[in-house]
Formats: C-alpha cells, structure tokens, sequence
C-alpha cells in the first residue's frame, strides 16, 4: 500500500515559516495562531517521518533538512496552483462563447438579430467578440463563430449563409453640398475617395461596376476598418464603398447605384464554426445562435438589392 502523501495545506505553511523570520511572522502571513502553525509543523513532521524544526529557547528554526523540502514544496506548490489555474481556465472557456467579426464591422449591424433572436440558453456564457483585420480561421485561430464576407473552403469548418449584403457606393450630405454628387464612375477620379482593405470586400484600387468589369481608383485614404470609413464619409470628408443591410440613413446616401454604370456588388456574409464543435457546449450553442441569426435576419431584413429594385 503506497504511503499517503502530505497536505498541500501544511506544506503551504512550511514555505510560509521557511521565508519568515519567526513563528511570530509566519503567523501573521497566514493570518492563524502560532500555536496552529506550530502545530501542523509538528504534524508534518510526523507524517514525513523527519525532522524539520529545531527548537532552542523560544526560537524554532528549519533543519536542513527542512529547508530542502520547503524548497521542494514551493515548487510543488506552484505546479498545484498551475493545475487548478488551468482547470479553471478550460472550464471558463467551456463556457465562453467567441466571436470574429471583420476589423470595424459594426456590431449594430449583428446587435438587433440578437436581442429578436432565442438568446435565453446563452445567459451562462459570456459572449467574447474580436474585431479582426485579415483572414480567418475558425478553427485554427481558436474561434466559436466566424462573420466573413467570403465563403472559407476548409473541410473542417461549417459555413451557413447569414444573408445578403450590398456594397455601395456612398456620400454624405455635407460632401455633396461641397464637392458635389459624382454622376458617372468616371468622376471618382475628381473626387476624394476612401477606400477599405479587408479580406472579401471590394477594391481598395478598384471597385466593381454593376454592368460588368471594374472602375479603376487611386483612393485618397486606405483602411483596415469599415467604422472608420464610415465616419469618414458620414463626416463629409469622401466618397466611399460601404457595405449595407438596409437602405443606408441620413446623412449617408447612395450614389451611381442606377444603371449599368452602377458601382458596387450585391454580396453575400457567411457565418462560419469549427465541425468538431457540435460536441462541444460552445460549439452547440454557437450552432443554435447560427440559426437563430439566419431566422431573424429572413424576418426582419429591409436590405433592396439591385436585382428585387
């Protein structure tokens, strides 16, 4: 039968005497009497078969024998607190719940779905969402839900069509009463124009023409972020290429969005999850807000395309 091993506990307080001047100090560390401390000292001693104190007068003091095994035991000590860290840690990301969105991808655009959608199951978890400004990966990158403007071809991720989106081209009011409106894809070279870089959006040297083919821009302002070519434009400071939901509100309007000089693209967003996690709580729930997002949208989207116009 193996020897049973020694309390954590007592151990802790062995360490604490060891880096403590006196009893006296080491009781006040761990906030007990120093009889207590003394006590399980003492007890341990026994439990280890060894001798760790040596008394003399009203001093006590480590062997060193002592010594060498509260050195062990504070090693010992950190790989205990490393291992109930780590089990909290995975229980903590069992019930996490993260979220990629592209970099500046407005949350207010996901945020209504989510208070129509059946969100009562996913009150014990905390829903974690990261602003991204390159590709992707589910699965790789350690994410639950994935928002991407283009479909991922990786055989281990599950990709659900979110809905349409329209990206076009867009001034604010300011800018038209001061620059004036441009009436042709020509124009935007006379214009001030801001781009986005982001994987799956269009341009930033080049975006697309309703009737087919590209319109070719030297944009003036090149971001990473859709917020914040939105705040540009909304400020009147350029023309832009905006992706929309909806009818976009004042002061953003559309512009060259008639005909076949029409600039910009009716694209899709796809919501995107791990395979593997189906098996997991996470993966489960992030399935079940999937659908529920899908189902709102179908509802409640007003988005009108150049196809339904």
């Amino acid at each position: 039968m193996p020897e049973p091993l020694p309390n954590l506990d007592a151990l802790r307080i062995l360490v604490a005497f060891s880096e403590s001047s006196s009893l006296r100090e080491a009781s006040a560390r761990l906030a007990m009497p120093r009889s207590t401390v003394r006590r399980r000292l003492q007890q341990l001693e026994q439990e280890l078969g060894a001798e760790l104190l040596l008394s003399s007068g009203v001093a006590v003091r480590l062997t060193p024998l002592g010594r060498e095994i509260a050195m062990r035991s504070r090693e010992l000590l950190l790989a205990a607190r490393a291992l109930v860290d780590g089990v909290r840690d995975a229980r903590s990301r069992a019930m996490r719940l993260r979220i990629a969105l592209p970099s500046g991808f407005s949350w207010t655009m996901v945020e209504p779905l989510l208070s129509e959608a059946d969100i009562a199951t996913l009150r014990s978890l905390t829903i974690e969402v990261v602003n991204v400004d390159r590709a992707v990966h589910a699965l790789n990158d350690g994410f639950d839900l994935v928002v991407a403007f283009e479909r991922p071809s990786s055989p281990s991720l599950l990709v659900r069509r979110f809905g349409p989106i329209a990206w076009r081209c867009c001034v604010s009011e300011s800018y038209v009463r001061q620059h004036g409106r441009p009436a042709h894809p020509r124009e935007l070279g006379e214009h001030r124009v801001v781009a986005i870089s982001l994987p799956g959006c269009p341009g930033p040297r080049s975006w697309p023409l309703n009737g087919g083919g590209a319109v070719e821009i030297a944009p003036w302002f090149v971001a990473n972020g859709i917020d914040v070519v939105r705040q540009m434009v909304s400020d009147g400071r350029a023309v832009g290429l905006l992706p929309f939901f909806t009818r976009p509100t004042p002061p953003i309007e559309w512009v060259l969005d008639q005909g076949e000089h029409a600039v910009g693209l009716d694209g899709e967003v796809f919501l995107v999850t791990p395979q593997r996690l189906d098996r997991t709580p996470a993966g489960r729930h992030a399935q079940a807000l999937v659908e529920s997002l899908r189902r709102s949208l179908r509802k409640s989207s007003a988005l009108v395309t150049r196809r339904s116009s």
